[in-house]
C-alpha cells in the first residue's frame, strides 16, 4: 500500500467580522483519509456580559450545519423560554437539545 504525504494547517481569527466573535478552522489530509473542523464561538470576556456561545463542527459543511440549527429552532426557542439563565446547552446533529449545567 502507498501512503500520501501529511499536510495540515489551522487558522484562528479573534475578531471575526469586526466582532468579539472567533472563528477557528484546521484540517488536514493525513497517510489514510482527511479530517477538519471548525469552531464559531462568543467567548466570556467579561462579567458584565451576559450571552456566550459556541458552535462546533466536524467533517459537516456549511449548509449541514445550518440544517441542523434550522431543525432545532423550535427546540432552542422552547428550551430558551424554559430554562432561566445561566446555563450550558448542547444541540446535537438530530437537532435535539439537552441541559448541561445551569448555575
Amino acid at each position: 500500500a502507498r501512503f500520501r504525504d501529511i499536510y495540515a494547517g489551522k487558522f484562528v481569527d479573534y475578531q471575526f467580522l469586526g466582532r468579539p466573535y472567533q472563528l477557528r478552522v484546521e484540517g488536514g489530509r493525513r497517510e489514510l483519509g482527511s479530517d477538519w473542523a471548525t469552531e464559531l464561538s462568543h467567548p466570556f470576556l467579561t462579567d458584565l456580559q451576559k450571552v456566550s456561545w459556541r458552535t462546533t463542527a466536524g467533517n459537516l459543511n456549511g449548509p449541514e450545519m445550518a440544517a441542523v440549527f434550522v431543525k432545532a429552532l423550535p427546540r432552542i426557542q422552547k428550551f430558551l423560554a424554559k430554562h432561566q439563565r445561566p446555563f450550558i446547552a448542547n444541540i446535537t446533529g438530530s437537532g435535539s437539545v439537552s441541559m448541561i449545567f445551569q448555575d
